[in-house]
């Protein structure tokens, strides 16, 4: 399914990266430093957007990073 560019509401997209270990640490996004907060739950929002039945299941634990800029770029 393709919600199309921001639709989702995610700033920064990942592939293949271990969020729940950036949780409390500093970590690097190009040359901006960024500490993670906590990680996001799931929410209706999206599957509200998409009308796919079971879009909000397939995220639980899956919704991302809270962060906040340390220093930016």
């Amino acid at each position: 399914m393709d919600l199309g560019r921001g639709a989702h509401r995610r700033n920064v997209t990942t592939e293949g990266v271990p969020l729940n270990h950036l949780v409390g640490e500093e970590f690097t996004v190009g040359d901006v430093v960024c500490r993670g907060i906590m990680l996001c739950e799931r929410c209706g929002y999206m599957q509200s957007l998409s009308g796919e039945d079971g879009l909000s299941e397939s995220l639980v634990h899956r919704g991302g990073l809270n962060a906040a800029v340390v220093t930016s770029g």
